[in-house]
């Protein structure tokens, strides 16, 4: 006879199945399965990011900023949670609370395309906020740090271009 532990879903289980979701573009059924594995081991970081990912492409960007608080809690050594952050405070609209947390993910940053990708998130937040000089310093930066990034380049273009 099987015992009835060995039935129970676990939290690692909710984690693969809402990443699949996610992946799937079921973001509700995402975050309920994320929910459900967040509430069986609240120290599962990635749980935490994939909804985070689910949240923000269901627009819920303010709820998205906790989670990815939770995960760069969890993970602190690592860029990708105030990476994650930035981008949702920046949906929201707080520019300034962005950019610091972009700042936080240069600093952690390991490889010069997470960095980049960082600093196009302080160009595209200054530009929001009307900051056009300062927005075209960190796209430079961007594209000192990572020449590759498309966005960066076409958004330094589109600001320099004299009219």
């Amino acid at each position: 006879m099987v015992g009835k532990s060995c039935l129970a879903p676990t939290a690692a289980a909710y984690l693969h199945r809402g990443h699949a979701y996610y992946l799937l573009g079921h973001h509700e059924r995402a975050i309920a399965d994320l929910s459900r594995a967040i509430e069986l081991d609240p120290s599962l970081a990635d749980a935490f990011r994939w909804r985070a990912y689910a949240e923000y492409r269901s627009q819920r960007y303010l709820t998205a900023v906790r989670d990815c608080g939770e995960y760069a809690r969890l993970r602190p050594d690592e860029s990708e949670g105030y990476y994650c952050r930035g981008i949702m405070l920046s949906r929201a609209g707080d520019h300034d609370a962005a950019i610091a947390d972009y700042e936080r993910a240069i600093e952690r940053a390991r490889t010069a395309e997470d960095a980049g990708n960082a600093w196009y998130g302080v160009g595209v937040c200054h530009e929001r906020a009307g900051r056009t000089a300062q927005a075209v310093a960190a796209f430079r930066r961007t594209l000192e740090v990572y020449p590759q990034q498309a966005q960066a380049q076409s958004a330094l273009a589109r600001l320099t271009r004299t009219k």
